[in-house]
């Protein structure tokens, strides 16, 4: 009973978020027996051209199997040009813990399946989840590669990098993150051929559902290569249970 309405409760949640690329800095931690839920929200703006904007939702349920091992699913829906809604991808996440709490650096490694509805090119890949707690001060690092399988596939790892520093307020926490997508490693992309983004967001408790804490992030980035989307705004909602 606690589970369906949690469950009921998060899908009016996603109803009611207003802004909906589900960019995100990961965490190494696994907690045993909790479920968690994450629906992330963007909105991608370009400066000089309208048709580019670019809305992305991803909702996302995960489940700590052991104290080391975490499962998750996740569904994307992606807003074309047209501005028609299509279901573009599943993903599925095996997360596996490396180190103990009590860790300098705790890190993760997580293999990742992303399942493609539109284009038919599927992505395997493996993610490096770093982490480190100083005081109230949080640092998280997320090296990405991954290689697209299937019959129209390109050639190619493909790297990114995700960077994020956070403060911890009494209720609020605030921070910056800075994301690199160097796009397949064997073209040797120039820094305006890559994607960097630079941005701030701050999390605070919203609310609670049956002694469970509703967490609600905004964040802003901007494009600072020429590649990247010049504005993206990220409204997310998460909770576990």
């Amino acid at each position: 009973m606690k589970i369906s309405t949690i469950l009921l409760a998060a899908f009016i949640l996603i109803a009611t978020s207003s802004f909906a690329m589900a960019q995100n800095v990961s965490s190494p931690s696994v907690k045993q027996g909790v479920w968690g839920f994450n629906n992330a929200a963007t909105y991608a703006v370009d400066d000089n051209d309208d048709a580019e904007n670019q809305f992305k939702q991803k909702t996302r349920m995960s489940y700590g199997v052991t104290d080391k091992l975490a499962l998750s699913l996740a569904g994307e829906l992606k807003q074309n040009k047209g501005n028609s809604t299509e279901y573009e991808e599943t993903e599925f996440r095996v997360i596996y813990k490396l180190t103990g709490d009590d860790a300098a650096i705790n890190a993760a490694t997580r293999i990742l399946y992303d399942l493609n509805h539109v284009s038919g090119t599927d992505t395997v890949g493996a993610e490096l989840l770093l982490g480190q707690k100083f005081g109230k001060w949080r640092h998280l690092f997320n090296i990405d590669t991954q290689h697209d399988v299937g019959a129209d596939s390109e050639d190619g790892v493909e790297l990114d990098l995700a960077w994020g520093s956070y403060y911890q307020f009494d209720k609020v926490r605030v921070g910056g993150e800075y994301y690199v997508d160097f796009g397949r490693l064997k073209d040797h992309q120039t820094y305006s051929n890559q994607e960097h983004q630079i941005g701030s967001s701050v999390k605070f408790k919203a609310g609670r559902i049956l002694d469970t804490d509703i967490k609600l992030e905004f964040a802003y980035f901007r494009g600072i290569s020429r590649s990247a989307d010049d504005n993206v705004f990220k409204n997310e909602i998460e909770f576990a249970f």
